[in-house]
Formats: C-alpha cells, structure tokens, sequence
C-alpha cells in the first residue's frame, strides 16, 4: 500500500533562492522540486506536494518548507496561509533559514499570521535568517539591509543597512545592487516614486 503522510495535503513562491532551499535535502524534496518545476520530470503539483509532505514526515525541514509554500501559493493543495504559516513555523524551528525568511515575509505582508502584520517580528525573522550558520539566504541578508536602512521594524541604522546591503550585491544578488546604487545617488525607487533618503 501507498504511505499515507500525517500532513495534511488538502506569496512565498520562489522566496528563496533554489539552491538555498534544496541544500542537503532529502531525495523526496529534490523529487518534489523536480515535479513542481517540470525539469526533468512530468510537473505535477499534486504529486509534488505529496513527495513534500512524506519528505517533512521523516523530519526534513526542506520538504516541510516546501510543503508550505504549495499551501500558500494552492500549488496542487488547498491554499492555506496560516497552514502554511505553521508549517514554515514548524521548519523554522529545526533551524532551516530558508523557512525563517519565509516567516519573515508573512509577518511583512500579514498573511498567515494570527495578528496581521508585525513588521518587528518581521525584521527579528530576517536577521535569524541572514545571520543563520548555515545556508543563510542571499534574500534574507538583502531584506536585514533594507529594514536598517529604512528603519522597517528596527531603528534606523543606514551604515548598517548599506553594509548588508553590499554583502548581499558580492553575493550576486542583483536587487542589492540596485538600492545601492540608487541610494548612492539619494533616490529610493524601491517605494515606488522618487524620493531623498534621509541620513
């Protein structure tokens, strides 16, 4: 008989970057990923979510995340943001960034959480993330900058929020590079029109 996953299989999609998330995964979540990608396999959300489901049952953190990123996004399950969110909190809580930066996300935007919107929970989700020993998100270290630099549930600290900032752009990560730029040039276009940065 098939087995059967104590989770229940009834936007963070694509929060975190891929190799981030399937570092040290179990063949189940790499499977998964396979199928909900459609890279190498036929893509199959259900199938994709099941394979996460049975991953998070043997106690890996990654197909636990995973998971929840199909029930908040309804990827072949039923969309539940504070199923999700438990879920994340879940995988979280075995010390997986990825799962951190997540949370951290839904404290931002509200969703999932049982009080709305936290942005303190929020900032204290991405600095666990970013200063995480192991598999630290690029997002997660780009989003620490921004919440010092702007002050989003934290003080505003922008000597701190620029040398985040700039550990994340010689990662690689583009969107760094930009607010860097444009503040360098006292323009931040990131909330959506022209505006001088305060010192």
């Amino acid at each position: 008989s098939t087995k059967q996953s104590t989770h229940n299989i009834g936007s963070m999609g694509g929060a975190v970057s891929a190799k981030s998330e399937r570092r040290g995964a179990s063949i189940l979540t790499v499977i998964g990923k396979a199928q909900l990608s459609g890279e190498g396999l036929p893509n199959s959300r259900p199938d994709a979510a099941r394979l996460f489901a049975l991953a998070a049952d043997e106690g890996d953190a990654h197909g636990l995340c995973a998971l929840a990123d199909c029930h908040m996004n309804g990827w072949g399950v039923p969309y539940d943001p504070a199923g999700a969110f438990e879920m994340f909190q879940e995988a979280a809580a075995l010390g997986y960034a990825p799962a951190m930066h997540c949370l951290g996300l839904c404290y931002r935007a509200g969703v999932g959480t049982a009080h709305g919107i936290d942005m303190q929970e929020s900032f204290a989700q991405f600095r666990q993330a970013a200063t995480a020993e192991w598999g630290a998100p690029v997002e997660s270290i780009h989003e620490l900058g921004l919440c010092y630099l702007r002050g989003l549930g934290t003080a505003k600290f922008a000597v701190r929020g620029v040398s985040w900032l700039n550990k994340s752009a010689r990662l690689g990560y583009e969107p760094s590079g930009i607010v860097l730029r444009n503040y360098y040039q006292g323009i931040d276009l990131d909330k959506g029109s022209l505006s001088i940065i305060e010192n």
